[in-house]
C-alpha cells in the first residue's frame, strides 16, 4: 500500500536539496532507519509494517534481489534516498515484481448493474463489490515514504521515478502490468469506516490488527475469511458507500503523481479500507516511455543545461539514481563518478 507524505508536484521547482541526494538499494546498515520509517507512517501501509523482525527480513530479501540471488515472486527491491552530505536516510520506495503468487492478491472490483421493470416503469443501477485476484502475479510499486524535513522538495517524485527507471532498465524482472494501491480514507481518529462496516464483520478484529497480520503473515487468512458473494453498496451506510475508492488525504498527492505517469483507476479497491488501486502497462509509464540511454561522452549540453533530469546506472547490484536540477554549465556532466552509460528521463 502506498502512503505519500510529500506535497511536491511535477510543476514545482526542483529543490536545492536534491542536488545532494542519491537513491540506492537498501543495505544492512540501514536497518535502524528503516524501522524508523515504519514509525513515521503508522498503521495502514502493509509493506512497511511496524514489526522489526519483518522489516529486517525485507532488507535481507532486497539485498538478495539486487545481488541477483532471488527474482520473481521471491524478490523485493527496496531503495532509500540518502543525503550525501551526512549519510542520513530521508526516504524509501520499493518495487515488488510479482505479488500474491502464493495465496493470491485480493481486491474488490466495483461493478454496476442495470435493472429494468416495464411493469413498474422503474430502472435501477445497483453497484456491488466483487472479490478479484486480477493483480496476482503483477508488479506493485509502493512503500513510498519521505521524512518530514524533506517533504515539499521533490524527494517523493524522485523516489517514485527511481522505481520506473529500475523497471525500464531491467524489464525482464517485472510483470506486464504495474499497479499501486492507495491508502483508503480514514476518520481523523484513524478509524476506517469501510473496515468497520465490512471487514470487521468477517474478521472479528480491528483494522490495525488486520493490517498488521496481513503485513507479517501475508494474505492467506483473507482467502479463508472473506465472503465469496458480492457486497451491495446500497446495503451499506451512505457515508461508507461514498468513500469506496476515495484515497486517504495524505495519499491524494501520490495518486495525482501516479495518474500523471499514466496509471488509471478502473474500479479495483483495497479489500481492507477500499482505497483506490491504479494500474498501467510498463511501456505506458511516462518516465519509462521518455527515458533513454546516453553516454557520458555524448554531448547533449543544451538539453541538459536547460532542463531537470533524473539519471540511473545500468548495474543492478550497484543501481543508483541521481537528480540533475538543470543548473549545471554546458559541457558538465551531472555525475562526478565515472559512468559509461546512464539511463536518463525528464524530471
Amino acid at each position: 500500500m502506498l502512503l505519500f507524505r510529500d506535497q511536491s508536484n511535477a510543476s514545482e521547482t526542483v529543490s536545492l536539496k536534491l542536488e545532494t541526494a542519491r537513491i540506492r538499494p537498501i543495505a544492512e546498515g540501514d536497518a535502524d532507519n528503516f524501522v524508523s520509517f515504519a514509525a513515521i507512517v503508522g498503521d495502514g501501509m502493509t509493506t512497511v509494517p511496524q514489526d522489526e523482525k519483518t522489516l529486517r527480513t525485507k532488507i535481507d530479501r532486497s539485498i538478495a534481489s539486487f545481488n541477483g540471488q532471488v527474482c520473481g515472486a521471491d524478490a523485493e527491491y527496496f531503495m532509500v534516498m540518502e543525503d550525501t552530505r551526512d549519510g542520513r536516510l530521508v526516504g524509501c520506495a520499493a518495487v515488488y515484481p510479482m505479488v500474491g503468487t502464493e495465496f493470491g492478491f485480493y481486491s474488490f472490483r466495483r461493478l454496476k448493474q442495470f435493472k429494468r421493470s416495464k411493469e413498474l416503469d422503474l430502472t435501477v443501477r445497483p453497484e456491488s463489490l466483487h472479490i478479484t485476484n486480477e493483480f496476482t502475479g503483477k508488479t506493485e510499486v509502493g512503500s513510498l515514504i519521505v521524512t518530514p524535513d524533506w517533504r515539499g522538495t521533490g524527494a517523493g517524485r524522485a523516489l517514485a521515478k527511481s522505481r520506473y527507471l529500475l523497471i525500464a532498465q531491467f524489464p525482464t524482472l517485472f510483470a506486464d502490468q504495474v499497479f499501486a494501491e492507495m491508502r483508503g480514507y480514514q476518520e481523523g481518529d484513524g478509524r476506517s469506516l469501510f473496515w468497520d462496516a465490512v471487514g470487521r464483520r468477517f474478521f472479528k478484529m480491528s483494522f490495525a490488527e488486520a493490517d498488521r497480520l496481513s503485513a507479517i503473515y501475508g494474505n492467506e487468512f483473507i482467502a479463508d475469511m472473506m465472503p465469496d458473494h458480492p457486497i451491495y453498496l446500497d446495503l451499506l451506510p451512505q457515508q461508507v458507500a461514498d468513500i469506496v475508492g476515495r484515497p486517504h488525504p495524505e495519499s491524494a498527492p501520490a495518486l495525482s503523481m501516479l495518474t500523471t505517469e499514466g496509471f488509471v483507476f478502473d474500479g479495483c479497491v483495497d479489500i481492507f479500507d477500499a482505497g483506490p488501486q491504479v494500474s498501467v502497462r510498463p511501456a505506458q509509464i511516462a518516465t519509462i516511455r521518455d527515458s533513454r540511454l546516453v553516454s557520458q561522452n555524448e554531448r547533449r549540453t543544451h538539453e541538459i543545461s536547460e532542463m531537470s533530469w533524473i539519471y540511473s546506472t545500468q548495474s543492478l547490484a550497484e543501481f543508483e539514481v541521481r537528480i540533475h536540477p538543470g543548473r549545471i554549465s554546458a559541457g558538465q556532466t551531472p555525475w562526478t563518478e565515472s559512468r559509461d552509460i546512464l539511463r536518463v528521463a525528464p524530471f
